[in-house]
């Protein structure tokens, strides 16, 4: 089993603050009057924002904050090679980005802009659907539209929801399991706006001329709040690529409809109902779904290689999370559940609420609950004060996702770029005029140009990158005193991570 690298973006909501008359009101953020822009106050310390516009940062944790038509912020996090490292940059984006954005509120939620203001965008006859998207490395696969890889991949990610989705309100009232599901209409695709699919078959590699590596672009899941929804999507998920590398996952018929099997099991706030048929009469749920890769992933690592000990402890803790995981959604253990997965969790804050008034909830109330639980700024996450007193579910402490927030994970190419960008920084506070460029894939300064196309790559590069961190630091030291021809005046910025 290989080590691989894997990320986060994610797509946040925003309402922008106004006070009048010492009362404090929210707002839509509407284009094209309203443009976000990133604080620069608050990122003086933590990353390095472009000279000439305030729409993109690059953080010193390796990650990256920016704007996305100018009225959404997006947070993608640095490359990770271990799930728990991804739980850790994935809640510290929440953090940065309500850093970034002091004048709004900010909300994890797929389904924005939020609804407790009577505002509802829409796009033909859906809402605005911000994503939550995964990116993992691939070895060995050239093609992805092949049917052995989507007969492999697509019903495990089509019954994933059971696991990661978050729960959604619709204007009924019913509580479904994914915001994201309705936006889910076919098998495999390269559309990522509209026509969504199980499946993204872009090829948008980071990976400079390694030819034996792909990056795979999911933007099928829902943005998660709970550690262990975050830890399982992306444990579970990297646990079924190996399989498949290895030839040894699960392959279903692809004459079953899995986009709206998808669809109509989010309908289902328990995964159980809906079933999907087989020619040959077999019945499955999403949880049997789910459970027949869970144990093709326990017999797999009964006897494959593992790249390191660290790999083989990680992948056996998350199987043993998978298994606890299926086995409470059967049996609908809610000490289990709350805190641990959104969609659950959010139904038991209705629960709570319910009995607390003594009455069924409204449609509103409902809405109002769910939006809540999503909001990330400081004192009014709901979410984490839940995980706070929820205690034993969570998987992180406050200190180790502290350290997210300006330490890079180790042991990927992040790390060189926070090398980079720290040497930069220190230059720019001596010579405010210098100015460099960053990307996931390469560093410039001056003249020089250097490569890190190898996302596994995290000691020394060489393509002139220690030359760079040299001259950066005779800058630093004094010993350079004059200032370096700049090749760019501002932070490369790439549209998507």
């Amino acid at each position: 089993m290989r080590d691989r690298v894997f990320g986060t973006e994610n797509e946040y909501g925003a309402l922008i603050i106004e006070n009048s008359s010492g009362k404090e009101t929210c707002r839509p953020v509407k284009k094209p009057t309203d443009t976000l822009h990133i604080s620069r106050e608050k990122f003086s310390r933590l990353g390095l924002i472009s000279n000439s516009v305030q729409s993109s940062v690059w953080l010193h944790n390796g990650g990256l904050i920016y704007v996305d038509c100018g009225t959404h912020p997006e947070y993608a996090s640095p490359e990770c090679r271990r799930a728990i490292d991804l739980v850790r940059f994935n809640k510290a984006g929440e953090e940065l980005i309500c850093r970034a954005f002091p004048q709004c509120k900010i909300f994890k939620d797929n389904c924005a802009p939020p609804i407790d203001l009577d505002y509802t965008e829409v796009v033909g006859d859906g809402l605005v659907s911000y994503g939550c998207h995964e990116s993992y490395l691939v070895f060995g696969i050239e093609d992805f539209n092949t049917e052995g890889f989507i007969g492999s991949l697509a019903p495990f990610l089509a019954s994933r929801q059971i696991i990661d989705g978050s729960g959604f309100v619709d204007d009924g009232g019913n509580v479904h399991l994914s915001q994201r599901a309705k936006f889910i209409y076919t098998l495999a695709g390269s559309n990522t706006l509209n026509s969504r699919s199980i499946i993204n078959l872009r090829k948008e590699d980071l990976t400079g001329t390694r030819t034996d590596l792909r990056r795979l672009h999911l933007i099928v899941g829902d943005a998660n709040l709970m550690e262990t929804a975050i830890f399982l999507k992306v444990g579970s998920t990297q646990l079924v690529l190996s399989m498949i590398e290895d030839g040894y996952a699960p392959r279903f018929d692809l004459c079953v409809n899995w986009p709206m099997f998808l669809r109509e099991m989010s309908r289902n706030a328990y995964g159980k109902a809906t079933v999907v048929v087989f020619p040959n009469g077999d019945r499955f749920s999403a949880l049997d779904i789910q459970w027949i890769y869970c144990q093709a992933a326990r017999k797999y690592l009964s006897f494959t290689d593992f790249e390191s000990e660290e790999s083989e402890h990680e992948a056996k803790i998350v199987c043993r999370m998978w298994e606890d995981a299926i086995d409470a959604l059967w049996s609908n253990d809610m000490n289990w559940l709350v805190g641990r997965l959104d969609h659950a969790t959010l139904r038991y804050l209705f629960m709570v609420e319910e009995k607390r008034a003594g009455a069924h909830l409204s449609v509103d109330r409902k809405k109002m609950i769910s939006q809540n639980y999503r909001k990330v700024n400081k004192g009014e996450n709901m979410s984490k004060l839940l995980a706070k007193k929820l205690g034993h579910t969570r998987l992180l402490t406050d200190a180790q996702i502290a350290d997210a927030l300006v330490n890079p994970p180790k042991n990927t190419r992040a790390a060189l770029r926070a090398r980079f960008l720290r040497a930069l920084s220190v230059a720019q506070k001596k010579h405010p005029s210098i100015s460099g460029a960053v990307g996931w894939s390469a560093v410039v300064f001056g003249k020089n140009t250097a490569n890190i196309n190898d996302p596994l790559c995290f000691i020394d590069p060489g393509h002139g990158f220690n030359g760079i961190l040299e001259e950066l630091g005779k800058i630093n030291s004094g010993e350079l005193t004059h200032k370096p021809q700049m090749t760019h005046n501002d932070f490369g910025y790439p549209l998507e991570v």
